[in-house]
Order: C-alpha cells, then sequence, then structure tokens
C-alpha cells in the first residue's frame, strides 16, 4: 500500500513539473495556433485522459477491427472495403447504470449536439447519401462499458488516409497531433506501402508507443510468418522505429464472426484475444503511467520541430539578394500559370471522357436488354397450350434473366471501370494512388446493381370464359349418370324379382309336397284301431283257518288266485291321435309362415312390375341424357380450344411484358444512378489533379512569402530575419527542455 502511495506521489510530481514547463512555454509561444495545441495538451495531462487513435490505409479494416474489440459480433461501427468511415469516432467509458451508456453523442460542426443510439451510430459516421458526415459532423463519442475505456483512456476510430477524399486524410492526420499512443493496422496482402510508410513517419514525429497489427491474416504460418518478416525489414529499412515492437498478426473479421456466432473456435484463429490481452496488460501497466507522461511532450516536440522547419525556409528567403528573389519569384510564376492550363485541360478531358463512357455503357446495357428480352420470346414461342405452359420452369426463366442481366452489367460495368481509370492514367504518376482511385470507383459501379433478385408471377391462363360452359355440361353429365345409375339399379330389381318369382314357385312345391305327405301321414295314422283280449289276473280271497283257535283270533285268511278278463288296448290309437293333432298343428303353421311369405313375395313382385316399366322408360331417357351430354361435351372442348390458345397467348404476352419491364427498370436504375454519380466520377478522377491544384497553392504561398520579402526595405528584411532566427532560437530552447524532461521522467 506504501509503495503504490509513493508511486502516485512520484507520478503527480513529475505530472506537475510536466505541467509546469507546458505552461511557461504556452505563455512565451507568440504563434496562437501552436498555443492551442499546447492547451490541448495540458489540459488532456491534468484529465489523466489517455489517447489510443486506429490509424491504417481505407480498407485495411480498423472499424472491423474495433467492433471486434469492444466485443460486438454485429456491425455497430460501419464497415466497407472502400473508404467508409467519414469521421473522428471517439470511444469513451460509461458505466452499465449511467444513462449515456451504449449511447452516441453527436457533435456537428455548427456546434450543435445530439443523442442517439449505438443502432443509429452508422448514419453519423459513414459516408451516405443522406447527409455529408464529413463537412457537418465535426465528431461522435461513443459510450461503452469497456475494461479497456477505464481510466481515461479514450480509443479512436480515424478515417482511413490515402483515399480518393482528401478530407479523410486530413482528419486522420490532425488525429495524430492529438494522440498519446497509436494502432496501426496493415492489411496482409500488401502490407508496407509507400504511403503507409509515409504516414507512419509523421506519426513517428508525435509519439513512441504504435502497436503493429497485420489485419486480414486467415493464411497458413508459415507464409504468414514471412510477411512479417518482410515487413519489419522492409520497415526498418525505411528507419521506421522498431525497437521493442512486435507485429501482431489478427483477423478482425474472424474474430467478430465467433463473436457473433459464439464461435470459440474462430475467435482463437483470429489471434484477436492475444492482441486484447496484450492491450489491456498495457494500459495498467507502468509503462502506460510513464507514456503518459512522455506522450504529451513528444506531441509537443514534433509540433514544434514543424514551426521550426516553416521557420528555417523563412529565414532562406531572406538571406536571398533582391535580383536573386524576383528571378525566383518570375520562374515560379510561369510554372504555376503552365501547370494551371495544364490542369485545366486535363479536367476537361476527364469530363468528357466521363460523359462519355457513361453514355456508352448507358446504350451497350440497353442492346443486351433487347437481347434478353428477344431470346425469352423465341423460347415462349414454343408455347401452345396450357400443358406447355405446365412444363415450363418459370422461375428458372426469370432467375435466368436477371443472371443474364446481370452478368451482361457486370461486364459493361468492368469496360466502364477500364475506360473511366484509362482517362486517368495519362493524370497519375503514384501507383497506389491509381489502385486507390481504381478501387473507389469500382466501388461505386458495383453499388449501382445493389438489387434484389427480380420476381415475376408465373403467367397464368384466365378460362373462366367456360366456367358456364362447364356448368351446362356438368349438368349433362350429372343428369345422364343419375339416369344411368337408375337404370342400373331398376335393371338390379328386375333380376331381383325373376329370383324372388323363382323363389316363391319353389317355395309353393315345396309347401304343397310337405302338406301332402302329412296328409298321407294322417291317413295312415287313422287306420289304427283298438285292440280286443283275455288277460290273466290276480285276485284276493278269503278262507276259513283250518284251525278253530286261529279262526278266533285272526279271522279269515287272505290267499291270491288268478282268473281271465276280458280286455281293451287302446295306447295305439291314443298314440296315433295324439300324432294326427300334432301334424294337424304343423299343416296349421306351415299353412301360415308360406301364406305370410307368400304374400311379402308377391307385393315385391308387384312393385317389380313397376320398376320394369320405369326400366324401359328409363332407358329411353338414358339416350337422351347422353346425347345432350356429348352434344354439350364437344362444344366445350372446341370453344375451350379456341380460348386456350387466346388465353395462352394473353398471359405469355403480359409474362414478356413483366419481364421488359423489370428489364427496362434495372436499366433506368442503373443510368439514374450513373447519371447522378457521373460528377461524382468527375470529381474522384479529378481529386488526382487536385493533388498537382494543392502543389500549386503551396507554391503560390511560397511566391507570397517571397513577393513580401521582396516588397520590403533591406532593413525591413534584417529586421524580420533577425525576428525569424530569434524565434528558432526559442524554439530550440524549448525542445531542449523538453528534452530533458523526457529524460528525467524515463
Amino acid at each position: 500500500m506504501t509503495e503504490q502511495k509513493n508511486k502516485l506521489a512520484e507520478y503527480q510530481e513529475k505530472k506537475d513539473k510536466i505541467l509546469r514547463m507546458l505552461e511557461e512555454i504556452q505563455i512565451q509561444i507568440g504563434d496562437n495556433e501552436l498555443k492551442d495545441a499546447i492547451v490541448q495538451k495540458q489540459t488532456k495531462l491534468k484529465n489523466d485522459r489517455f489517447v489510443v487513435s486506429v490509424f491504417g490505409h481505407f480498407s485495411n479494416g480498423k472499424s472491423t477491427f474495433l467492433n471486434a474489440l469492444m466485443g460486438f459480433g454485429e456491425e455497430i461501427l460501419t464497415e466497407d472495403d472502400a473508404a467508409s468511415t467519414a469521421t473522428i469516432t471517439r470511444l469513451r467509458y460509461a458505466s452499465e447504470d449511467e444513462g449515456i451508456c451504449n449511447k452516441a453523442e453527436i457533435e456537428f460542426s455548427s456546434g450543435n449536439t445530439e443523442r442517439v443510439g449505438i443502432k443509429d451510430l452508422g448514419e453519423y459516421v459513414a459516408r451516405n447519401n443522406s447527409r455529408e458526415v464529413e463537412t457537418t459532423i465535426k465528431q461522435v463519442i461513443l459510450y461503452l462499458n469497456s475494461e479497456l475505456l477505464k481510466n481515461g483512456v479514450e480509443i479512436v476510430d480515424t478515417p482511413g488516409f490515402n483515399s480518393t477524399y482528401k478530407m479523410h486524410t486530413e482528419t486522420a492526420l490532425r488525429q495524430v497531433e492529438e494522440s498519446d499512443a497509436a494502432i496501426f493496422l496493415f492489411n496482409c496482402e500488401n502490407p508496407g506501402k509507400t504511403p503507409e510508410i509515409e504516414f507512419l513517419k509523421k506519426i513517428q514525429k508525435y509519439m513512441d508507443r504504435v502497436f503493429f497489427l497485420m489485419n486480414k491474416y486467415e493464411k497458413s504460418n508459415s507464409q504468414g510468418k514471412e510477411e512479417m518478416e518482410d515487413l519489419k525489414r522492409k520497415l526498418k529499412q525505411q528507419e521506421i522505429d522498431m525497437a521493442g515492437k512486435e507485429i501482431y498478426p489478427i483477423s478482425a473479421l474472424e474474430a467478430r464472426k465467433g463473436i457473433a456466432e459464439r464461435n470459440e473456435a474462430l475467435r482463437e484463429h483470429s489471434n484477436m484475444d492475444k492482441f486484447k490481452s496484450v492491450l489491456e496488460d498495457y494500459l495498467v501497466s507502468d509503462e502506460n503511467v510513464t507514456d503518459r507522461l512522455l506522450a504529451p511532450l513528444t506531441s509537443i516536440r514534433g509540433t514544434l520541430g514543424q514551426y521550426k522547419n516553416s521557420l528555417s525556409e523563412q529565414i532562406s528567403a531572406c538571406s536571398k539578394d533582391h535580383e536573386e528573389l524576383q528571378t525566383e519569384i518570375k520562374k515560379k510564376k510561369d510554372e504555376i500559370n503552365r501547370k494551371e492550363k495544364e490542369i485545366k485541360e486535363k479536367k476537361r478531358h476527364i469530363r468528357q471522357e466521363v460523359k462519355s463512357n457513361i453514355s456508352e455503357a448507358e446504350d451497350k446495357l440497353s442492346n443486351e436488354v433487347e437481347k434478353i428480352n428477344q431470346d425469352v420470346k423465341e423460347q415462349l414461342d414454343m408455347v401452345k397450350t396450357k400443358f406447355d405452359m405446365g412444363l415450363q420452369d418459370f422461375d428458372s426463366i426469370t432467375s435466368k434473366v436477371f443472371d443474364t442481366f446481370e452478368e451482361k452489367w457486370n461486364e459493361t460495368a468492368e469496360k466502364l471501370k477500364d475506360e473511366l481509370m484509362e482517362s486517368l492514367s495519362e493524370s497519375i504518376d503514384n501507383e497506389d494512388y491509381y489502385q486507390q482511385v481504381e478501387t473507389e470507383v469500382a466501388r461505386i459501379i458495383r453499388l449501382s446493381l445493389k438489387i434484389n433478385q427480380i420476381t415475376i408471377e408465373k403467367p397464368e391462363c384466365d378460362l373462366s370464359g367456360l366456367v358456364e360452359m362447364e356448368k351446362k355440361v356438368e349438368e349433362a353429365r350429372k343428369k345422364y349418370k343419375k339416369i344411368y345409375e337408375k337404370s342400373i339399379s331398376l335393371a338390379q330389381q328386375k333380376e331381383e324379382r325373376q329370383e324372388i318369382s323363382d323363389e316363391l314357385e319353389q317355395r309353393r312345391k315345396e309347401y304343397m309336397q310337405s302338406r301332402k305327405e302329412k296328409k298321407n301321414r294322417i291317413e295312415q295314422l287313422d287306420m289304427v284301431q283298438i285292440e280286443y283280449g283275455k288277460e290273466e289276473r290276480l285276485k284276493e280271497i278269503y278262507v276259513r283257518r283250518k284251525s278253530k283257535i286261529g279262526q278266533f283270533f285272526l279271522g279269515d285268511k287272505q290267499i291270491m288266485t288268478t282268473e281271465m278278463v276280458d280286455v281293451i288296448d287302446d295306447r295305439k290309437r291314443r298314440e296315433a291321435d295324439t300324432k294326427i293333432q300334432q301334424i294337424h298343428g304343423e299343416m296349421r303353421s306351415e299353412k301360415k309362415e308360406f301364406s305370410d311369405y307368400e304374400r311379402k313375395m308377391k307385393e315385391q313382385l308387384r312393385q317389380s312390375n313397376e320398376a320394369n316399366i320405369q326400366y324401359q322408360l328409363s332407358e329411353i331417357d338414358s339416350k337422351e341424357a347422353l346425347e345432350d351430354f356429348q352434344k354439350l361435351k364437344q362444344t366445350q372442348e372446341e370453344n375451350s380450344m379456341k380460348l386456350e390458345e387466346n388465353q395462352v397467348s394473353i398471359s405469355k404476352n403480359s409474362y414478356l411484358r413483366d419481364i421488359r419491364n423489370e428489364m427496362i427498370n434495372l436499366k433506368h436504375r442503373i443510368k439514374d444512378y450513373l447519371d447522378e454519380n457521373k460528377k461524382g466520377f468527375v470529381s474522384m478522377l479529378c481529386a488526382v489533379v487536385e493533388e498537382e491544384a494543392d502543389q500549386i497553392e503551396r507554391e503560390r504561398k511560397n511566391i507570397e512569402n517571397l513577393v513580401k520579402i521582396n516588397d520590403k526595405t533591406p532593413e525591413e528584411i534584417e529586421k524580420e530575419l533577425e525576428g525569424f532566427i530569434l524565434k528558432k532560437q526559442l524554439y530550440d530552447d524549448f525542445m531542449d527542455k523538453i528534452s530533458k524532461i523526457q529524460e528525467e521522467v524515463a
């Protein structure tokens, strides 16, 4: 705890010493612009704000890198292969419970401010058609809850330098002077281009802490290592300070996709988390504490160096004699006049070529559209019927039309780009700048075809005219069917009547046969007679006992004896009578059952007789219904064929018209887009020439300075020269003081 307090006290002591020295310099400096730069550094140091700016050639993926660094899976800061970021975007810390977290403050050039949600940020930081971001917006401050942004750290997204938009480079260069450390992105496809080396040399004048990243690094390790070693050699050869510095290979796009898809393997392969750890460690290290003190000194020293160089040029001019100055002024004026005429002619040529090339492209596209329409027409000429239409894959035809249009436009666009660049080839020597302009021209042309796949409804034959006829045919068919089905039913009933009649006759025969057999049986049973005869039977009698005593006590003695009697046997007769009664019962039952059955069958036969009559009538109706149906069917088929041919023709023509309209619509959209961007093409191509115009403007200012000096008397020149020398000496003294404090702090 004591050690931490001592470190904090030491830091505060060194900070106060630097602030006192900057205050002293600020008081003695006469130049207001330089004074403002020093005041800005004082304010940043007092508030412990540490600015880390992200720089890189346009399209090197700075915004994608920052999206991934902040953990965004989606495109919060606008990403584009061409120049996209158009203004400074500062990322600052805000806790979750602060109302400003995940919101952005837009500072307009007019002084007004506006607060927007993070999702709406793209409209204010990237080039777009709805607002001129470069001129209307000063800067954007986005507040995020990120550990990287704590302790006063501010990470800044800058416009890509060396794009066709000169203001982007100017904005990036201004941010260099305001930064304390830098993250510099190379593109692994072609790292260390001349504009990158030149920009790095400017960075070196204002800061020492630079992190080098090689972005879009999706290659094999061996190939990537070779590229990094080549880049290190190239940077050292160009006197870029690489002492203690590494080049970190990353793929920002893979990292952002990994975050969005929660794909840990993709994130690991991107190497983004490794660099993030390096940055996090640095921002809480003792090195960062030292850099917070040294960074403003290094920046001011670089600014003083620029002013000192300007004074040296003025001292050199004052040292020339009057005649030499006049000769130099005349020579420079003549050169300016010559260059101005040359620039004017180049611009005229560019305007003429752009107009001619775009017109040719539009004519070529019109011809291609006509060819596409003719090809579709020839293909549909073979379609004659609704069946033919059903065999056609209209979705495939529509898709092929769009693909062909896109292919032809891509060919036309490529030729347009080549022709536009050819008009520029004689006016530019810088190969890097030429490629950059070519990329931007290609991007603008490519945007002209950012359209969805066309959709055209399949052609349908409208055969509603046949509905009434089909209804009549259907009614006739139903009538015939109904009569026919009735005839079938009656025929079946006729067959059933014969079956009933046969069955009734069979049952009658069976009944009569049964009745006859039963009568015969009764006759046989009637012949059974009663039988008469004699029968020996036992008989009880009483006789006296031989013993008087026995007779006295027991009475007469009972004995059994036999006798012959007359008997009648009617059992068989009774059995016969019983059976006769039973047979009569069966006959009555059979008679009743047969009578019921006969009555039922006769009723069915009566109904069958009516069905037979109706069957004969229905046969007549069925023939008439069939004739009506066939006649209507034939008429319907004839009308259907004519109507189908007519409707197929109408449907084809409608489809062809829709295709033609879509093609014309696409053609007009591209034409309108190209016409709208005609000035943009001219402006972009002329921007190359404007570089020469900027040189002329600088030469003109030099001439103005020379003229001012030439108009002065020798005494005035001498006095001004003394002032320049004294001011230069003062700047030298300040730079020495800064160097000494830097040594103490380090």
